[in-house]
């Protein structure tokens, strides 16, 4: 988050940052990892979005069940979260 911002406001600009998409509303926190060797702390929201994804930061967008997701090369946050919504089912 940058300094000042509300949550909403974080995901909002995250989500139009790297798909285009407007956060509509937040829901629970569902994971906060902070990776090894870094500063920050990455935050796992539920969020209800508007609009179609479209890559900004990446060059393709996809759909994945739990178990597609832990197979792919994953950031160590990411991978963590894989994880946890695989567990959880």
């Amino acid at each position: 988050m940058d300094p000042g911002e509300t949550w909403i406001e974080a995901a909002h600009r995250e989500l139009g940052e790297e798909l285009g998409m407007e956060a509509s509303s937040l829901g629970d926190l569902l994971l906060a990892v902070t990776d090894e060797g870094s500063p920050y702390t990455i935050l796992f929201l539920e969020v209800e979005a508007l609009g179609d994804p479209v890559p900004a930061e990446h060059s393709a967008v996809g759909w994945f069940t739990p178990d597609e997701l832990v197979e792919l090369p994953l950031a160590p946050a990411d991978a963590r979260f894989a994880m946890l919504l695989r567990a959880a089912r």
